[in-house]
């Protein structure tokens, strides 16, 4: 397989990453200017959660491709001797996509971790800054 094949889809995923970015945008004006955006917000809220819906799927497909992959490294290794590197690597990645597409339906039911340190101690608006920040900064 061509490098080439994998520079074209990087190049892809750049732009595709630069003309989305102005979305990144949309939390912190809906916090400054919530009423001209609302109509829009929550649109772009509706279709943003059924991506995380197929996310989810895709989570769940990926943790079962880990556990069934890694159940065939440890057969393989400790029953015949083999070990093959490819396999190996499928447990990795298996492991990344399920955290990154899980991590999408986490944040919508808004079931993830947290430390809640700072968050209680604001009102509404503090808080919804406290998670902006949160968010922002460490996912």
């Amino acid at each position: 397989m061509s490098p080439d094949i994998f520079l074209s889809v990087g190049g892809a995923m750049k732009w595709l990453g630069l003309a989305l970015s102005p979305l990144l945008a949309l939390p912190l004006l809906l916090l400054i200017w919530p009423e001209p955006i609302e109509r829009a917000a929550k649109w772009l809220i509706s279709r943003i959660d059924a991506v995380s819906g197929w996310a989810l799927g895709g989570a769940i497909a990926s943790a079962i491709i880990l556990v069934g992959a890694q159940l065939l490294v440890v057969l393989l290794r400790y029953a015949f001797g083999l070990s093959f590197t490819w396999l190996n690597e499928i447990v990795v990645y298996a492991f990344a996509a399920m955290f990154m597409l899980g991590s999408a339906s986490a944040l919508r039911d808004d079931a993830h971790v947290r430390v809640d340190i700072l968050r209680p101690r604001f009102g509404t608006r503090g808080r919804n800054w406290v998670e902006l920040a949160g968010i922002y900064l460490f996912l």
